[in-house]
């Protein structure tokens, strides 16, 4: 929703920002950008529902078998996601893997391998039909400006996914902090802009 666009600006903005100064103030900044990236863990508490049910309807695409396997990677994504966050920030609530100190980076990395199967679906979603079929209608064959703004939204959120989705993607990443953080700000501001025009 909109609270989570706020954040998520927010947090990638301090981030960034936190680049132009001292050592103590830019500590101060990548806190405060770390503490709202685990709000953001929290707030995909409410997320598996809306997944739960776009799998019974298939709602999420014009095509009733793409929403249901749109919303069927958000179901394998978001407990994935609920473990990591648990065993990083609450191990002891983990008690049957206690001694896995690689538990939580692997459940998010996989997590992000269903988040990055979302990415490619959601973009065939929102490209035109083939435009060799004579039964489309013009209409139907172009995009909306809010479809063009969702294809560089998932353009941009390519690199990240697949960086997050490596096994050794917390200590041997494929992209640099600033890279990874850069590009999802200005996903972050595409969202954001596609969200107040549309």
């Amino acid at each position: 929703g909109t609270h989570d666009k706020i954040l998520k600006v927010v947090q990638y903005s301090l981030f960034l920002l936190a680049r132009f100064y001292s050592k103590p103030f830019r500590n101060a900044m990548e806190k405060l950008s770390d503490d709202i990236c685990w709000s953001r863990y929290v707030n995909r508490f409410f997320g598996l529902p809306t997944s739960i049910e776009g799998v019974r309807s298939g709602s999420w695409a014009t095509s009733k078998a793409l929403g249901k396997a749109m919303a069927w990677t958000m179901i394998g994504y978001y407990p994935l996601e609920h473990l990591a966050y648990l065993k990083w920030r609450a191990p002891d609530i983990c008690h049957p893997c206690r001694s896995d100190s690689r538990l939580a980076a692997r459940a998010s990395a996989l997590s992000c391998r269903f988040w990055l199967t979302y990415i490619i679906l959601d973009t065939l979603r929102v490209l035109p039909p083939s435009t060799k079929s004579e039964e489309r209608s013009e209409d139907e064959k172009s995009i909306t400006r809010q479809e063009r703004l969702q294809l560089v939204r998932n353009a941009l959120f390519v690199l990240p996914a697949i960086n997050w989705s490596l096994p050794k993607w917390d200590t041997d990443p494929m992209l640099s902090p600033l890279v990874c953080n850069g590009l999802m700000w200005l996903e972050s501001i595409v969202c954001m802009y596609q969200g107040v025009s549309s």
